[in-house]
């Protein structure tokens, strides 16, 4: 793995321009992340064993998703095509992005492929340069490991590109492939589905319909802060108390429903969701309605919980995983590694204690 990590990492990426002293102006968060991408792709190599050491037999056995360069790349070609970057400096020295300030090349480079986890490297290549510069923040953001800017363009960009993915889906049969069969316990069959929940209906928001989140006493204290609706850690399931459970691979994103919608008619228990908070979303936005008048989702990558991106992070990096979590990160890989967290901003209209 060392000597394709090392190829792929050394290969030489487009130079950025030098910056030049002018008057202090914004930078886009595109050249922003340019010197930081460069210091990650010319690194000669990262901090993984070698493969003649003891340890070799646990690296993964080929390059993982969260390390493939091929968006930063793109990132990077389409930052030193910027007029600005050649002219621009930041207006004070926190906001400027050294080499000397940049993170280590896996922090980089699982940055961008988390917030971009959806996104082609073609879709990337065939963006703007406003898209680039909003998902651009995002992603200056994972590096640093603060809180994710609820920004609304950001959030239409990374929607697009998983509604793109989901609607070839509309309308052909869904394939359902079971994990796990029952014996004699009392178990639910486990059914993972690939496809959309038959009468699923694809639209735009209109800015103007209200619908309503179920959440915890933080996370309304958090969205009436402005800090959006952050994107939710399972996917869409259905289930048939005692006999199935059937989730639906990729029908991840931002869940809700309508005013007057208990929660337990949509799988949010009061118990662990006893508040809810009434909105209504920035116009133009993907939207699916999965089951009539009762749930909606705002498509988006998953969220990965902390503890499973870090025992993915671990693997990654050559360090293994124990049995019991195999699985979990391969199909984590599988899957294009972990997931961001976003937030979506929304206009808040009501909220209360879910009854």
């Amino acid at each position: 793995m060392r000597l394709l990590l090392c190829a792929l990492l050394a290969l030489p990426g487009p130079a950025a321009a030098a910056v030049k002293v002018s008057a202090p102006v914004s930078v886009p968060a595109l050249a922003q992340l340019a010197p930081l991408l460069g210091a990650a792709l010319a690194a000669p190599a990262l901090s993984v064993p070698s493969p003649l050491s003891a340890s070799a037999a646990a690296l993964p056995t080929v390059l993982p998703a969260s390390l493939d360069a091929a968006r930063a790349r793109v990132l990077l070609a389409r930052a030193a095509a910027l007029p600005a970057l050649a002219q621009a400096r930041p207006a004070d020295a926190k906001a400027q992005a050294r080499p000397a300030d940049a993170p280590a090349p896996t922090k980089a480079l699982e940055a961008v492929n988390s917030v971009l986890k959806q996104v082609t490297p073609e879709r990337l290549s065939a963006m703007s340069d406003d898209e680039l510069n909003s998902v651009g923040g995002l992603i200056l953001d994972a590096m640093s490991g603060a809180a994710p800017r609820a920004d609304a363009g950001a959030v239409r960009v990374l929607a697009e590109a998983a509604e793109a993915r989901l609607r070839p889906l509309a309308g052909r049969p869904a394939l359902e492939r079971s994990l796990y069969k029952p014996g004699n316990d009392r178990h639910e069959e486990e059914i993972e589905v690939t496809g959309l929940p038959e009468g699923a209906r694809f639209s735009k928001t209109d800015g103007g319909t209200v619908f309503r989140h179920y959440t915890t006493a933080e996370g309304l204290e958090s969205i009436r802060g402005g800090g959006g609706l952050w994107n939710g850690f399972v996917a869409y399931v259905q289930r048939s108390s005692g006999l199935w459970r059937k989730t639906f691979k990729g029908l991840d994103g931002v869940f809700l429903t309508k005013p007057g919608v208990a929660g337990d008619r949509v799988g949010v228990p009061a118990r662990d969701f006893p508040h809810y908070v009434d909105v209504r979303l920035p116009a133009g936005l993907p939207l699916i309605e999965l089951e009539e008048g009762r749930i909606f989702l705002v498509p988006l990558p998953a969220r990965t919980r902390g503890w499973i991106a870090e025992l993915y992070q671990r693997w990654a990096g050559g360090g293994g995983a124990s049995p019991a979590y195999e699985k979990t990160v391969a199909d984590l890989d599988s899957q294009g590694g972990p997931g961001p967290a976003l937030a979506l901003p929304v206009e808040v209209v009501a909220s209360g204690q879910a009854r």
